[in-house]
């Protein structure tokens, strides 16, 4: 089980998470407090072998540690006509010194949320799944035609694991669940600051603005502790990243599922007084 955050170098964590200033050490700063941190750069871009190889360096002495990390908009986001091999490869040989360390759990394959269950889209999967064979994919979709029981069983027989994520909810949105179509478990905690992620031009850092309540907390605990008995592994990421509150809620849930003890810098714990029944 695996319990952390998304993201590790934001400029308002400062005086929060770690001191001002840190620049390439903020992740050693955050790694040493969590087993799992998702990348969510890989996502905009393929990260090059040398920044691959700083991240697996930076948490060398950290045993059993674990980076996942979100597969490249290029597929998930464009034109699938837009594809290369050199676009495949690219990623692939970027993330390819964490997979040789054993230090990369599973890459997130995440879909926008008018993604619906079409042949077109399952047959996108697929190609995916093709592209990248050696590697652990977890799909994150938000419209409801994939619950379906058919979609699922689609899901499952191209080789992902589903990705649990509660958001705030429109029509045709995924609601939080227990959904399981392989050997990983993924739970992904967005937040609910509805106002703000239905809002055309809301900052991004605003959209992920939300401290989650403990009672919020404890019905996630519940779903991760349900999704733990029906997988081999399982990752549980708060990507609620703004002004810490990301790292805060993490440190709760892993203290919720372990029912052991924290690290926690004092700086998020006198913004985040919470913490202070949970920290060694």
């Amino acid at each position: 089980m695996f319990v952390g955050p998304a993201g590790w170098s934001y400029d308002d964590w400062d005086e929060i998470v770690y001191r001002r200033g840190l620049g390439k050490q903020r992740l050693p700063a955050v790694a040493r407090l969590f087993p799992v941190i998702e990348i969510n750069s890989t996502f905009y871009r393929s990260p090059s072998p040398r920044s691959a190889e700083s991240w697996r360096d930076a948490v060398a002495d950290l045993d059993g540690f674990r980076f996942t990390a979100k597969l490249v908009r290029l597929f998930t986001h464009d034109d699938p006509k837009t594809w290369t091999l050199k676009g495949r490869d690219d990623f692939r040989d970027g993330v390819e010194p964490l997979r040789e360390a054993g230090r990369l759990g599973a890459l997130l394959v995440q879909f926008p949320f008018y993604y619906d269950a079409t042949d077109d889209n399952l047959h996108r999967l697929s190609r995916i799944r093709k592209a990248f064979p050696q590697h652990e994919l977890v799909l994150e979709v938000r419209h409801r035609s994939w619950l379906e029981t058919a979609n699922l069983e689609r899901i499952s027989s191209l080789g992902y694991s589903f990705c649990n994520a509660d958001q705030p909810l429109a029509q045709e949105s995924i609601p939080v669940g227990e959904v399981v179509t392989g050997p990983v478990g993924y739970l992904r905690l967005h937040g609910r600051n509805a106002e703000k992620w239905f809002q055309k031009g809301a900052p991004v850092h605003e959209k992920y603005d939300y401290l989650y309540s403990e009672q919020e907390l404890d019905r996630m605990a519940e779903i991760a502790q349900k999704l733990i008995e029906k997988t081999d592994q399982l990752y549980v990421v708060a990507n609620n990243h703004f002004a810490g509150q990301g790292p805060a809620n993490a440190l709760e849930m892993q203290y919720a599922l372990t029912g052991r003890k924290v690290s926690a810098p004092q700086t998020l714990v006198e913004k985040y007084p919470r913490l202070a029944s949970i920290v060694e």
